[in-house]
């Protein structure tokens, strides 16, 4: 019963840490600025773009409930509750992630001194294999994908805005928004194949890095001794 929790308790850390890390990574979308050519699109200046858009990934990382409001553009009563709806999601994996971090790491901690790996094992297999579903469900139709996604965790239909009220969203394409997704699905299965690595090193009994630090030490005293014999 143990392992079957410090296995889940892994999976919903990997999994939130890797939302939040997703929503603080803002290098994606300055690389999508250029990519999908967004300031064009949104008729800003880059500096425009960029302001605004750190305003709202601001907003989505703090625990505070200031209201949200952009620099140099407009937001509507509906705009404004929908970024509320989403940054009460994000304040979900927030907590998940504050949550399980510590759980997580004495879980490991855990099953290294009663030498039980399986834990280590089934969560990494767990969402390494989570990924690849949702990656193949992400090629099949990201349109149709995308606004399932929505009418999901949204009971209302604020999230359809116009750019006329709302012009954030012409900042928003639904390209950058995949590109997003899939940076996702790689640092899951990136934690998932951490964690299948050590699995295998401590269950072949194997050290975490092929060469110790004592065998280091012992190479250099060797290649010492052998400057001073010649």
């Amino acid at each position: 019963m143990l392992q079957i929790l410090i296995t889940a308790v892994l999976i919903v850390c990997i999994c939130s840490l890797a939302v939040i890390l997703t929503l603080a990574f803002r290098p994606l979308y300055y690389l999508d600025m250029d990519l999908l050519n967004i300031p064009k699109s949104a008729g800003l200046d880059a500096e425009t773009v960029k302001r605004n858009y750190d305003v709202l990934i601001d907003y989505n990382l703090s625990f505070t409930e200031n209201a949200l409001r952009f620099p140099d553009l407009p937001m509507s009563k509906g705009g404004e509750q929908h970024f509320k709806e989403v940054k009460e999601i994000f304040s979900f994996f927030k907590t998940g992630a504050l949550v399980t971090l510590l759980p997580a790491l004495l879980g490991i901690l855990f099953c290294l001194k009663k030498k039980l790996f399986s834990p280590l094992f089934f969560a990494g297999l767990g969402v390494i294999f989570l990924p690849v579903f949702l990656v193949s469900l992400v090629f099949m139709n990201w349109e149709e994908l995308f606004i399932d996604f929505h009418h999901l965790l949204f009971d209302n239909n604020l999230w359809i805005f116009s750019a006329e009220t709302d012009p954030i969203i012409l900042q928003l394409p639904a390209e950058f928004f995949l590109h997003c997704a899939l940076f996702l699905l790689l640092l899951v299965l990136l934690f998932g194949f951490l964690l299948l690595v050590f699995w295998f090193r401590m269950e072949k009994k194997r050290p975490i890095f092929p060469i110790s630090f004592a065998k280091i030490g012992n190479i250099r005293a060797l290649h010492k001794k052998h400057l001073r014999e010649h």
